[in-house]
């Protein structure tokens, strides 16, 4: 059922991800069911059914992960425990890339906690799944992953500020205009997670962190335990999340990508009342499958305090995300269209009363939508970008010459966010060395104009330019190095930048091979360039007139020794609260935390 425990309620963590443990199997297994292990625990030719039969011991869990990790770090302060994980702050030492860091956590993950090959592979997922997800600066970044004879260690970016649901829970006096805009937060990485057919399953207070202590830092979302592959048409069986957030289609075993709205819909509903819609104050004394039923029969209330006092338009999103018919509920993409988020969009002050041009708010939020690319699809669109000589190239070069005040070749972290800031966006250090990492297509560890223009051109659009298709071509014989039509893992090696295993090499292939061939064709090379583009507006913009007063200042900035800084403008306050929320009272544990995947629920065929 839910793959791992999540952390309770009332923890105090300021670790960047759930205290979620590898679970221990809801049902024993005979002897007779270990037998027949396998020699690839990966392979896709293992079904899942088979996979939870198999028992493994601690022994034979290889991952492939360096095993380098306390040569490289010193565990420093214990963030949090739970029965088979454990969380740490960390410091590099000077042997690790992250020499002089300080926001760094680990994620301990016991191998004795790993019953099951299933277990194994679930873990696996959870870390490719965090991976491909984390080109965006709102999901909690993933840098290395490590393991010992005993342990896993999956090293982190570090969350400070605490998680949605404790700042719910003090009380913290969020209006309507803030509601809107952290659901705008939420709704935004819930696509993001859609549009790379992954369904997060666990969308939840508790489940997204604030970066730092200071007012207005920005949501990240963590814990991707129980995240999973779907695609749009997919149906999905396994009963998995939080009761009190499941959608009524999970507990039907019938569901899809929407059941994340659902959940959404629930956080909505907690933002503006302080509570689950399906929350009594009984819930202690019973099982949480009576909180199944009332998802399943009873009517949300819109009634109630403090549902008169809160506008219609709050009321009509919300109602539409808790729609218990998931083909007329609205998906993420509708729903960041609604009129109550929108109106809680922070704009750049330039847009207030100017033309700015809207290409230029979004150099952050493609910048971010690159970042996810895989470096072949990048290195291709860089390739393809070095020989565009198109109106829109020209606009995006001025737009590097502003931001580009010292006229460098290439910009490190420090001359990016500068230039950022100098065009109206803030983001943090760390972040911008994340986004940085993330664009720098040939590996030089700065940025070039040229993986600027890559990141930021508009690609939708350069597909119709009639040279495209030239470029193309120019780009897919390039890397056909047998010069036999196709491109091959061979040719990936020798053209892509810095060492490319065989396993990656193959990986990459089978992105954009449809024919299960092992090589590429220019037609379907074409298709994988212009496939899942994907849009940059479901991302964050970073505007400074939100975020400028959220990270910590920096001392390293080229535009104050120039007396180039923008002058300070204070965080966006516009929109009057019509309520405060009120502090959200306490729940059953059973109710807040996550059902393992395989923990035994009988007689769900009852709904």
């Amino acid at each position: 059922m839910g793959k791992s425990q999540s952390k309770s309620s009332g923890g105090g963590s300021t670790f960047v991800s759930g205290l979620r443990s590898r679970t221990k199997s809801g049902k024993k297994e005979s002897s007779s069911e270990s037998t027949g292990f396998p020699s690839d625990i990966f392979s896709e030719n293992l079904s899942n059914d088979r996979a939870k039969k198999i028992k493994i011991d601690p022994s034979q869990i290889d991952f492939g992960f360096q095993r380098q990790f306390h040569d490289e770090y010193e565990v420093t302060k214990l963030l949090g425990k739970g029965a088979f994980a454990s969380a740490y702050q960390v410091s590099p030492r000077e042997t690790s890339r992250f020499y002089g860091r300080y926001d760094l956590a680990v994620k301990v993950i016991s191998k004795t906690s790993l019953k099951t090959v299933q277990d194994v592979r679930w873990l696996k997922q959870e870390i490719d799944i965090m991976k491909l997800v984390g080109g965006s600066i709102n999901m909690v970044h993933v840098y290395d992953c490590y393991e010992s004879k005993n342990h896993v260690y999956i090293l982190m970016e570090l969350c400070s500020g605490g998680n949605l649901f404790e700042k719910i829970s003090k009380g913290d006096p969020y209006t309507e205009k803030m509601a809107a805009v952290l659901m705008g937060d939420i709704l935004r990485v819930a696509e993001q997670c859609h549009s790379r057919g992954i369904i997060h399953r666990d969308i939840k207070p508790e489940n997204f962190l604030f970066g730092n202590k200071l007012m207005g830092a920005p949501l990240k979302m963590t814990d991707f335990g129980l995240a999973d592959y779907c695609k749009p048409t997919t149906k999905l069986m396994e009963i998995s999340g939080t009761p009190y957030y499941i959608a009524p289609e999970v507990i039907r075993q019938n569901y899809s990508l929407k059941a994340d709205v659902w959940s959404c819909g629930v956080v909505l509903y907690v933002l503006l009342t302080g509570k689950t819609p399906f929350h009594r104050e009984d819930d202690r004394k019973h099982s949480y499958k009576v909180v199944f039923r009332r998802i399943l029969e009873d009517t949300v209330d819109f009634t109630r305090d403090p549902w008169p006092n809160i506008s219609e338009d709050a009321k009509d999103l919300c109602r539409k995300l808790l729609c218990k018919n998931p083909a007329k509920r609205v998906t993420a993409v509708e729903a960041l269209q609604h009129p109550w988020i929108k109106q809680g969009m922070v704009h750049s002050k330039e847009t207030e009363g100017s033309s700015r041009n809207p290409k230029i708010d979004a150099i952050v939020q493609r910048l971010q939508l690159f970042g996810t690319y895989s470096k072949f699809k990048q290195v291709v669109l860089y390739r393809i970008a070095k020989e565009l000589a198109t109106p829109e190239m020209e606009e995006v070069k001025a737009q590097w010459d502003k931001m580009n005040f010292g006229n460098v070749a290439e910009m490190g972290t420090i001359r990016l966010l500068d230039g950022l800031e100098l065009e109206g966006f803030t983001v943090g250090e760390a972040e911008g060395s994340d986004l940085l990492k993330a664009v720098d297509v040939m590996g030089t560890g700065k940025m070039t104009f040229e993986d600027y223009a890559a990141a930021i051109l508009d690609w939708r659009e350069i597909t119709k330019d009639k040279r495209y298709y030239h470029l193309c071509r120019q780009v897919f014989e390039d890397f056909d190095r047998e010069k036999c039509g196709f491109i091959t893992k061979r040719g990936l090696k020798e053209v892509l930048p810095g060492p490319l295993s065989d396993k990656d090499a193959k990986k990459m292939i089978s992105e954009a091979d449809t024919k299960g061939s092992g090589k590429i064709d220019f037609k379907d090379f074409v298709f994988f360039i212009q496939e899942k583009l994907g849009s940059a507006d479901m991302f964050d913009k970073r505007l400074s007139s939100r975020y400028r007063n959220s990270f910590p200042k920096r001392t390293n900035s080229f535009l104050r020794k120039l007396n180039l800084l923008p002058k300070d403008a204070a965080p966006d306050s516009s929109g009057d609260s019509k309520r405060s929320i009120s502090p959200m009272p306490p729940s059953g544990e059973d109710f807040n935390r996550s059902l393992r995947r395989d923990e035994e629920i009988e007689h769900f065929k009852e709904f």
